[in-house]
């Protein structure tokens, strides 16, 4: 069992600042884990190795730490 997750956000607003990958299946392999501010992309690929039950349910399967980073104008 696994996942690849891909995420993309507008890096003039926003940057990533960290994130952890959750308990939702074991994590024996990260195949690929990248965090790029520059084009705003987050992409991590996990599997996990039998005999390691799979994730059934709900679960996390990261959590991301995220900062404005566009100046905000209060009227």
């Amino acid at each position: 069992m696994g996942y690849q997750l891909e995420l993309q956000c507008d890096p003039a607003i926003v940057r990533v600042e960290s994130m952890e990958l959750g308990p939702f299946i074991s994590l024996d392999w990260v195949l690929d884990g990248d965090i790029d501010n520059t084009t705003g992309v987050i992409a991590v690929a996990v599997s996990q190795r039998h005999p390691a039950p799979p994730g059934a349910g709900e679960g996390r399967l990261a959590q991301v730490r995220w900062r404005g980073s566009a100046q905000v104008r209060v009227l």
